[in-house]
């Protein structure tokens, strides 16, 4: 290989592709093919066979820990991002207790204008319960959520606001909340005005506060969520709460279970859709029913609707890099061998040579 100004514009061009694909640590592996096929060269040209067989075993090692270990990193992501999603349910449950302990209620639903028009979301009030004062200083709060200097700081939300089980799907730049409360009379969430724990007379270990659901189109900082009506609808397009993501590899599947937060800080998981008098007397929080979350019947999930895989913006990028990428070793590893190089393997071969002589 003549290292002549062309070759190393494309040398240059080659690393540039591979960052683009790998990143940092790809540049190991172009190291790697580079020296593996200059080194097959070298051994057709002067027998020097050496440096490829250390090479070619350094590669099948390689390639066995890569066999062995990645499967087992993928199959604990997954795990990983739904104890995330039940960790961020538990993080939302101690805030809204910290409030609660500092204004006497809950906070309410949504926050109004004087013409009672909805402004923002309980969630832009719980901010500085969750560590984020600099952001709620920045809200405007005598302006509506979607104002143009509030909807820029929708795009702060905090990381407990979402589950990263749908990451995967709708990038991790989005707005948009995995959970949301259920408003209405009677409920934690009233709607204009907080609710307070000594009016909760079923109990707060029976009383939803809040619930995840999949897919979610509801903005964090807006005045929306779910309604008591909506969510006892018999439509299944309401059964949305509580719903969570999973992944199949065609893409992934919204279905009628999910994390769910009580009053009383306590997280659960429900692994199907209560009945409607079970659910209504959980989203209550002084109807007088007599149901025990923990024994309550579930109906099996239902998949409500399957989400297509996302295309990765990048993969056009990395597709049109990785065709740069072999033009350029193509023509890397096709100039001649430099002189010194094979005159530096010949040498090697005639000392191995000579030495294997004497030994007989």
């Amino acid at each position: 290989m003549q290292f002549t100004l062309r070759t190393l514009l494309v040398l240059f061009v080659a690393v540039s592709s591979t960052l683009a694909i790998g990143g940092p640590w790809a540049i190991v592996g172009l190291i790697y093919v580079i020296a593996l096929v200059m080194s097959i060269r070298l051994a057709v040209v002067t027998k020097w066979t050496e440096p490829a067989t250390h090479l070619v075993v350094v590669g099948l090692v390689f390639l066995a820990i890569w066999w062995f270990f990645v499967p087992l990193v993928t199959a604990t992501r997954t795990p990983s991002r739904r104890s995330i999603c039940y960790s961020n349910l538990k993080t939302l449950g101690i805030a809204l207790n910290n409030y609660h302990n500092a204004h006497k209620s809950f906070p309410p639903a949504y926050v109004t204008d004087p013409d009672g028009k909805p402004l923002y979301s309980w969630r832009v009030l719980l901010l500085p319960h969750l560590e984020c004062h600099e952001l709620y200083q920045a809200f405007r709060l005598d302006e509506p959520w979607d104002s143009p200097h509030n909807l820029k700081l929708a795009e702060k939300m905090p990381y407990v606001f979402h589950c990263p089980t749908a990451d995967h799907f709708h990038g991790e730049n989005r707005i948009t909340t995995d959970y949301v409360a259920v408003v209405g009379p009677g409920t934690a969430w009233p709607g204009a005005k907080g609710s307070r724990l000594e009016d909760f007379t079923d109990g707060p270990e029976n009383t939803l506060l809040l619930v995840e659901i999949g897919d979610s189109d509801i903005p964090w900082t807006a005045p929306f969520d779910p309604t008591l009506a909506e969510v006892l609808s018999t439509e299944k397009s309401n059964h949305r709460v509580p719903s969570s993501g999973h992944f199949p590899e065609q893409g992934m599947i919204i279905g009628t279970s999910g994390n769910v937060l009580l009053a009383d800080e306590s997280t659960d998981f429900w692994p199907g859709h209560p009945n409607r008098d079970d659910f209504q007397a959980a989203l209550t929080i002084a109807g007088g029913e007599k149901v025990d979350l923990e024994t309550m019947p579930h109906n099996p999930p239902v998949e409500l609707r399957r989400i297509p895989l996302m295309p990765d913006p990048s993969f056009t990028a990395q597709v049109v890099a990785g065709v740069i990428l072999l033009l350029s070793l193509a023509y890397l590893l096709t100039r001649p061998l430099p002189p010194v190089l094979v005159r530096w393997a010949e040498e090697r071969t005639t000392k191995g040579t000579k030495h294997t002589n004497r030994m007989k």
